[in-house]
């Protein structure tokens, strides 16, 4: 991204050992099987990767896709909603998750 005054009031900056460097979070739906990017957004650094993936449900098909989310998704509201709208989904969990140890 470009480094401009501008940029990075809009989207934040983190900093290195050197100056602040503009950051943003990036977010998409990728079709493993296709090898194609069905949706992406960017978005300020400190934004709700939650939301971001929330954004990308309108170009999914709850009856043929099935999502897969890293560690940083998890929530019984997410698994909720995408049970409701019919979605097949896996969730990368930590083991300290305390909804999680219940089940392991």
């Amino acid at each position: 991204m470009p480094h401009t005054d501008e940029v990075k009031a809009g989207f934040g900056s983190v900093k290195n050992q050197h100056e602040d460097v503009v950051s943003a979070r990036c977010s998409f739906a990728y079709d493993v099987y296709n090898e194609l990017i069905l949706d992406a957004s960017i978005a300020p650094r400190r934004s709700c990767e939650k939301e971001s993936a929330l954004n990308h449900l309108s170009r999914l098909n709850p009856s043929s896709d099935i999502l897969v989310f890293d560690r940083g998704y998890p929530s019984q509201w997410l698994m909720g909603l995408l049970d409701k709208k019919g979605f097949k989904f896996c969730f990368r969990l930590s083991t300290a998750w305390k909804k999680i140890q219940v089940i392991i």
